[in-house]
């Protein structure tokens, strides 16, 4: 299918084409200041957290007053029972990346004042998120200990039953 032919259906043959959003930055920045690339690495830890401010903001929506009633260590989650602080900083950890996202080209190449803006957002957003990071560390190191703890418990039970593992008596 020609979509130069669907193209011209629905638009005037002199009307304004619109262009893929460019860097913002240059507008801003010192004449001969050069952006520099961010690694795809960065990139994708950039993209990551804003993901997570994406989720964090209607879970603690929902959940976080309930979080803050409920015990002591759920309140860990909400930042010591302050969920609405939690949302706050999600969101606005959310709106400044989404927003340099667009002035850095999709954080593809960043000005120096970008850089720090990007700094900034990311501590935000991780402060709203280190209660649920806490959470899910002290799940991963239980779930360690349970696991060491079990065959540590299989083996100690194992020998003083006397069904360790013993060679064949060789002729």
């Amino acid at each position: 299918m020609d979509f130069g032919l669907l193209r011209g259906m629905f638009v005037k043959r002199h009307a304004p084409i619109v262009l893929p959003l460019r860097n913002r930055a240059s507008e801003d920045s010192e004449p001969g200041e050069v952006p520099q690339p961010l690694s795809e690495a960065t990139r994708r830890k950039l993209w990551s957290l804003l993901a997570l401010d994406i989720a964090a903001v209607p879970w603690v929506l929902v959940f976080g007053s309930w979080m803050d009633e409920t015990s002591k260590l759920s309140q860990v989650l909400t930042l010591g029972g302050h969920h609405k602080l939690v949302i706050a900083m999600a969101i606005v950890g959310l709106v400044m990346l989404a927003g340099l996202a667009v002035r850095s080209d999709w954080f593809t190449a960043t000005y120096l004042l970008d850089r720090a803006l990007i700094i900034v957002a990311c501590v935000i957003s991780m402060a709203a998120l280190a209660g649920a990071l806490s959470a899910i560390l002290l799940l991963v190191a239980l779930a360690l200990l349970l696991g060491f703890g079990t065959r540590l418990l299989i083996a100690v039970v194992a020998f003083l039953l006397g069904f360790a593992i013993r060679r064949p008596p060789e002729r």
